[in-house]
């Protein structure tokens, strides 16, 4: 079973591969479109401005072909910052359609799932309604890796509490060794999962700390999901 695992976990770094580098240049998209919104809007605005003020000192007896350019600038002025709006709102409706809603309880059972490791929902407590707010298939990664660590260690989960505390998610897995506890060991493979290239850039991209903790013969790894 294990080894199936890994050929699933190599498969599926190639693709975080993929979708680190597709959701850089998503947030460099989303940037362009912030600046042009701004580099365009701003200028067209202020030519709108005036114009309006250049035809509204044209009096009635204003050569034709003097009130002719005018209006040519207006219209064409008005026209650009439509066409500038319209741009950007359907940017922006691109983005907003690329977004999808997942619930940090859904994220974590789809982890299990995946990996056929044997969990029920009833013992995932605490803030059971919270909403991710980094990517999905990124925190589904880092939570598949670690649930593997702790089946090579023979190491199971007993609960997962979800938490908010201050700023930040924060999501305790309570788990404990079907031998007797060795922490030293699983403190070791946590901290050379961490320096795994691929683990390490996720790990940075979603601004997440990963921490073991010893505490009443339970093991607890506490994964702080910051928003």
């Amino acid at each position: 079973m294990i080894s199936e695992q890994q050929n699933t976990l190599e498969q599926l770094e190639n693709y975080i591969r993929l979708r680190l580098n597709y959701l850089k240049l998503q947030e460099d998209f989303k940037s362009f479109v912030s600046s042009v919104s701004h580099d365009l809007t701003s200028p067209l605005g202020y030519l709108k401005f005036s114009t309006d003020i250049l035809t509204s000192q044209l009096g009635d007896d204003a050569n034709e072909d003097i009130k002719e350019t005018a209006r040519v600038i207006a219209n064409s002025t008005f026209k650009l910052s439509e066409d500038a709006i319209q741009i950007i709102n359907d940017a922006k409706l691109k983005l907003e359609k690329q977004k999808k809603s997942w619930l940090i309880k859904d994220m974590l059972i789809s982890s299990f799932k995946d990996f056929e490791f044997k969990f029920t929902v009833n013992r995932i407590i605490g803030k059971i309604e919270a909403e991710l707010k980094s990517d999905v298939v990124l925190n589904n990664y880092l939570i598949s890796f670690i649930l593997i660590m702790l089946s090579e260690q023979e190491v199971g989960v007993n609960s997962i509490q979800i938490v908010e505390l201050d700023e930040m998610m924060i999501i305790n897995l309570d788990i404990l060794e079907k031998k007797s506890p060795n922490f030293e060991l699983l403190e070791s493979k946590l901290k050379a999962l961490k320096q795994k290239e691929i683990f390490r850039d996720v790990c940075e991209y979603l601004s997440v700390e990963i921490n073991l903790y010893e505490k009443d013969f339970l093991i607890r790894l506490s994964y702080n999901l910051l928003n």
